[in-house]
């Protein structure tokens, strides 16, 4: 079993933003300090799913999509500024 864990702290203009993704306790990803949230948004919330950008332009040639995840775990919530 793989364990991931997501640090995210949402901030909109890069200056405090957190999104750093590890497995196995080991970094894989740094967003760095960088936008990590839409313009005025202060509540961030945790959406799983699979992306595929062009769904809502044309018809899919995907005609199964399965996704598998495991339990998740918010360790701690930080009220929006």
């Amino acid at each position: 079993m793989i364990h991931w864990l997501l640090r995210y702290k949402p901030d909109d203009t890069g200056v405090s933003s957190v999104t750093d993704l590890y497995m196995d306790g080991t970094l894989v990803a740094r967003g760095g300090a960088i936008q990590n949230a839409y313009p005025g948004e202060r509540n961030g919330y945790l959406k799983i799913g699979i992306y595929k950008w062009n769904w809502d332009a044309r018809q899919s040639d995907v005609e199964e999509r399965t996704m598998y995840y495991g339990n998740i775990e918010v360790l701690k919530r930080v009220e929006p500024r």
